[in-house]
């Protein structure tokens, strides 16, 4: 073999074992290299029967749920036996009862609407719309179960020591305010249009001291907070209500009467007096309740924290009477739930609204000194709170 022979081989030789090695490597490296994901969009179902019993989820439940994992169970008892008279076990049995509660408080929890439900629990949107459908309807025909006045009327006492024990001042046996729920615009939509030019519904609600709902009443977005007391219920029949000498708390948006206690305003005379500034400061600190009330609500069911995402205004009225609901009765079993502040929205209140200019007729004038009579009565019992 001659020298040229000899280079041709080598050549050869270094040519293959280099194409091998790039094979080598290739071949390394489609080992090495991730695998495209394969079926991205599938949704893992919650195992929620095991979730329930796992004490490791109470986390999960008070995030998702918005209450504490013994909370729920609880919750879901009294739902249950308010629950006797529909066939709710008709809607897919191969979910328990208690996952459709879970359904309708993840709903209420979140800002996602059905979408989101489903797919966390990775159900169907058309059985999500009939289960919520069924506990909401349940829930709103049992509003007046859960949220009313004491029952027997001798419960008032406790109500009254609660306040009293706030800010010295007698008699109160609620605080009352008014929120504004921001809703779809309705088809018929006259009168919705509230002050901050968005279509809602004022929404007047009197709590007790441990922040519970005890009155609700809701109207047009237009309307005042004065105007939609005069007009509920509990504006027309208060005497009826209320026991002999007491009274609710409300801001400086309502008329005084002597049903409302109200703050001392700097133009209802020649400034306050030396004893004036502290009942408005005592005023203020007992009526925290109510806000405290919206707070906490707002802040469980997030669904009520944005615009109801329904035009039908009857549904937007169910939505907040089950929303409702279920914070009294998460507040009888005692859950402790804390909700961070930024979850909570400001609450709307018609703050600016001048309560002087209700009293336009004798009527409204007399209601309104006997109301200022009965504040200035309690002026030395809050000058000796500590």
């Amino acid at each position: 073999m001659d020298s040229g022979e000899c280079v041709a081989d080598t050549v050869v030789a270094a040519v293959t074992s280099a194409a091998g090695a790039v094979a080598a490597c290739a071949d390394a490296a489609a080992c090495t290299l991730p695998k495209p994901h394969e079926n991205i969009l599938t949704l893992t179902g919650l195992e929620f029967s095991a979730m329930l019993s796992d004490p490791r989820y109470d986390e999960w439940f008070r995030l998702n749920l918005r209450c504490g994992q013994d909370s729920f169970v609880r919750l879901s008892d009294v739902l249950r036996g308010e629950l006797h008279e529909f066939e709710l076990d008709r809607f897919v049995k191969d979910h328990s009862f208690e996952e459709k509660v879970a359904c309708l408080h993840y709903f209420f929890g979140s800002q996602g609407g059905y979408r989101e439900t489903t797919a966390a629990f990775v159900i169907s949107k058309s059985w999500a719309i009939d289960v919520i459908g069924v506990l909401l309807r349940v829930l709103r025909r049992s509003l007046r179960k859960f949220v009313h006045f004491p029952r027997p009327p001798e419960h008032w006492t406790g109500i009254e020591s609660a306040f009293k024990a706030k800010g010295g001042i007698p008699g109160v046996v609620g605080a009352i305010d008014g929120s504004l729920m921001e809703i779809n615009r309705p088809d018929d939509f006259e009168g919705y249009y509230c002050r901050k030019m968005f279509p809602a519904l004022n929404l007047q609600a009197v709590v007790s001291a441990q922040m519970r709902f005890m009155s609700v009443e809701a109207r047009p977005g237009s309307w005042s907070d004065p105007k939609t007391w005069r007009a509920s219920v509990l504006g027309k029949h208060s005497q009826r209500y209320l026991p002999a000498g007491a009274h609710f708390l409300g801001d400086a948006g309502y008329a005084i009467c002597p049903a409302i206690m109200t703050p001392y305003l700097e133009n209802d005379g020649a400034g306050l007096t030396r004893k004036q500034p502290r009942y408005n400061y005592l005023h203020s600190r007992t009526r925290m309740a109510v806000e405290c009330a919206f707070g906490l609500w707002k802040g469980r069911f997030r669904t009520v924290n944005c615009c109801l995402n329904t035009k039908a205004v009857e549904k937007a009225v169910d939505i907040i009477a089950a929303t409702m609901v279920l914070h009294n009765i998460l507040l009888d079993i005692k859950d402790g739930t804390s909700f961070e502040e930024e979850e909570i929205s400001d609450i709307n209140i018609d703050e600016d609204y001048s309560a002087s200019s209700t009293a336009t007729d004798a009527a409204a004038r007399f209601l309104r000194e006997v109301g200022s009579r009965k504040r200035e009565s309690l002026l030395d019992f809050t000058e000796a709170f500590e």
